[in-house]
């Protein structure tokens, strides 16, 4: 991958039934993550592996301007969009479907963990990515409970 390419990192922290959130680096800003939790690879209901994929700016019809993470194994239409609720369906709510939120902050919403001040984080993420590709790098630090392995 072109190494001249912006990179940012989520870190997953914690996981469970009500989502897996974690935290985005991208130089000094700082935001955090919501994604659905890990149900071995199961499309549309779980969070990608981690790894690390490309990405660039997408215009998606339900979600506008978001960005698209490429080539996730077994998967396609993987976005990075504003969503709060991140939880596994039908257990809790849930406005995701494999895809990652960013958020300036998480905090019990409605009843359930989310990530919240979603359209601030997605701003602050276009205006330090601009209309430019980008690494995405996914860390595992929840002991290898959101996507079945551990990374060190």
């Amino acid at each position: 991958m072109n190494e001249n390419k912006k990179h940012l990192v989520l870190t997953r922290m914690e996981t469970s039934d009500e989502g897996t959130f974690g935290k985005l680096r991208l130089g000094g800003l700082r935001l955090y993550s919501g994604e659905l939790p890990w149900r071995d690879n199961r499309t549309s209901i779980i969070c990608i592996p981690p790894g690390e994929y490309e990405c660039e700016p997408y215009s998606s019809k339900a979600h506008s301007q978001c960005f698209l993470v490429k080539d996730v194994p077994g998967r396609t239409g993987i976005l990075i969009h504003t969503a709060n609720f991140v939880g596994s369906k039908p257990l809790f709510r849930c406005e995701l479907e494999g895809c990652i939120a960013p958020g300036t902050g998480r905090c019990f919403l409605a009843g359930q963990d989310a990530v919240v001040s979603s359209s601030a984080a997605m701003a602050a993420l276009k205006n330090e990515l601009g209309e430019q590709p980008f690494i995405l790098t996914i860390v595992d630090q929840t002991g290898g409970r959101a996507g079945g392995v551990l990374n060190e």
